[in-house]
């Protein structure tokens, strides 16, 4: 609903001040979701605070060494196509 908002109103804004502009609005594989619990947002605040320290570990990482148990579990509801 967020992403779909955000368009429409920044569609309606480049047609009204006309505009000229081509490419995407969105960044590939965004991901998002609501943030229900406490422990929930306490693990996304330590994976953001330690994440350049774990570039090792990252997903998005080609060259990445091992799995990182943090990403997996706030990342486990998401449908991830690799690149």
């Amino acid at each position: 609903m967020f992403k779909s908002l955000c368009v429409h109103d920044w569609l309606k804004y480049i047609k009204e001040n006309r505009i000229d502009i081509v490419g995407k609005f969105w960044q590939r594989n965004y991901y998002e979701h609501v943030i229900r619990k406490e422990d929930e947002l306490n693990k996304i605040r330590e994976y953001i605070q330690n994440n350049p320290q774990r570039w090792h570990l990252d997903r998005e990482n080609p060259e990445k060494i091992a799995t990182d148990a943090l990403e997996d579990e706030i990342f486990k509801h998401e449908v991830y196509v690799g690149k």
